[in-house]
């Protein structure tokens, strides 16, 4: 998921080994590691290994590149390095803003100076630094105080992190509406037929909202107007991605895009579309009387112990290929207690029903191709399953 742990504390201070005792080497960039492969041990006037310092430059450009390519996938990383410089954390927030991530720095400051100086000197001697290194360090950490407006995790409260279900047992009915692909008409329908937005209900629609069909701009106008609701949660859509690139100048697109889309944002504001895509979640876990249900765009084939570690790229793009869904759905039958669920859309080349049977729904059915709109309904009864025919391309197919 969108999210980057910035490690912040002196040589010594803890930083590596707590990655290792929270198993969170596989996404961790240790600037450490990144100027080894610039510079090798150096050697001191006592005759021990030392590590160098000049390469430092070349290791934070090397750090920051990958990790502005890690973020273009979604991926959860963890930055292991000093980090004493304010300018340092406002360049993780500048990226932060970009990708649309959630930046949580770990504060190791508080370690006493004397403990990360012991702890230095007993390291491997490729890893010690000298004993200003970890002095300056300490002078930065004092004359570079961070803003407010940064989210400051201590190292035990990693948890307070993670992606928990949430409680909806106090609504009525909870509805997942499948991929619309710009289909405003059967959208209406189907949302006439199911009350409209009601406040004691609760709605998830799973994303793909624009492109392919004949109006995109009436589904943002409609988004738009219901984004801030408490009761509703808009998932992210692959196709979303040209929207977003639209929105913010960036001149890369889809021919699909191109062809249906675009022409019809002139009276959209680029400005709202930002907002509303920050809003886009990869993910929604919710629990609702006894039963666990995983929202995502393209479906995952089991929940591990954190969900945060799935990178946001499969979550919108989905795991494994197309025509994996069979696999997909037993997998997550096998692996996962008997009151979790899944539903998910993107994808359907075999146009299976809307219900496996192994506890995954898949809400995606051609909608813009003649096929329907998928709309799952959980209450106190279990599952009910709708299916919306696209009525204006059939009458246009007809005609």
């Amino acid at each position: 998921m969108r999210k980057v742990l910035v490690l912040r504390g002196a040589p010594g201070a803890g930083k590596t080994t707590w990655i290792k005792d929270k198993k969170l080497v596989p996404y961790t960039l240790s600037f450490d590691n990144i100027r080894m492969l610039y510079q090798s041990p150096i050697q001191t006037i006592y005759g021990r290994e030392s590590t160098g310092q000049k390469a430092n430059a070349q290791a934070y450009d090397t750090l920051f590149s990958i990790l502005e390519e890690r973020m273009k996938n979604g991926e959860f990383t963890v930055i292991d390095c000093v980090n004493s410089k304010k300018s340092q954390i406002q360049k993780y927030q500048e990226l932060a803003l970009k990708y649309r991530y959630e930046l949580y720095v770990v504060d190791f400051t508080t370690v006493p100076i004397g403990v990360a100086k012991s702890r230095n000197i007993h390291r491997s001697a490729r890893k010690r630094v000298p004993d200003s290194v970890v002095e300056n360090a300490y002078n930065e950490f004092k004359e570079e105080a961070l803003s407010d407006k940064i989210k400051v995790i201590k190292p035990d409260e990693l948890n307070t992190i993670y992606e928990k279900p949430v409680d909806l047992s106090v609504y009525r009915k909870i509805h997942h509406i499948g991929d619309i692909h710009g289909c405003d008409e059967v959208l209406k329908r189907a949302l006439n037929d199911n009350g409209n937005l009601r406040e004691d209900e609760f709605y998830i629609f799973l994303g793909d909202y624009t492109d392919k069909g004949p109006r995109s701009d009436r589904i943002l106008e409609f988004l738009l107007s219901i984004r801030n609701k408490p009761n509703v949660i808009l998932c992210e859509g692959n196709h979303e991605h040209w929207i977003w690139n639209w929105s913010n100048g960036i001149e890369d697109y889809s021919e699909d895009f191109m062809t249906n889309t675009f022409p019809q944002l002139n009276g959209i504001n680029k400005k709202d579309i930002r907002k509303l895509y920050r809003q886009l979640k990869e993910c929604f876990i919710y629990t609702y009387k006894g039963k666990n249900v995983l929202n995502t765009h393209g479906g995952l084939a089991t929940i591990p112990e954190h969900i945060d570690y799935i990178s946001g790229h499969q979550m919108i793009h989905g795991v494994g290929l197309h025509i994996d869904l069979p696999c997909i759905s037993k997998t997550f039958a096998d692996s996962m207690p008997p009151n979790w669920y899944e539903v998910f859309g993107h994808r359907n080349p075999g146009g299976l029903t809307m219900n496996s049977g192994n506890r995954v729904y898949f809400l995606e059915n051609g909608i813009d191709a003649g096929g329907t709109l998928r709309w799952l309904t959980l209450d106190g009864g279990g599952f009910h399953e709708k299916e919306y025919d696209n009525v204006s391309l059939i009458k246009k197919e007809t005609a």
